[in-house]
């Protein structure tokens, strides 16, 4: 999971989008707060709770930055054709 987080704000990071990175952040955590207080001190896991929370709140920034990355439409994000392959022999 942590190989994905990194990859998707390093993609948003190089599109110039690291306020996106900082929205999501700033949003996910009172849910990582709330879910702390919940399962560490209603629920008493202590640090299984405490890893259960860390996962939920990584899970959930991956998933904000998957939704929306696939709501922008960038010049990144193009489907190759033959034009692409053109020039591939001279390249390589």
């Amino acid at each position: 999971m942590l190989a994905v987080a990194d990859s998707l704000m390093l993609f948003m990071a190089g599109m110039e989008k690291t306020y996106v990175i900082l929205n999501i952040q700033i949003a996910v955590i009172p849910i990582h707060i709330f879910n702390c207080w919940l399962l560490i001190n209603k629920l008493h896991y202590g640090l299984l709770g405490a890893a259960m929370s860390d996962t939920i709140t990584s899970i959930l920034t991956v998933l904000l930055q998957i939704f929306y990355i696939s709501r922008q439409e960038s010049a990144s994000w193009f489907a190759p054709t033959v034009e692409t392959f053109k020039n591939l022999g001279d390249f390589i």
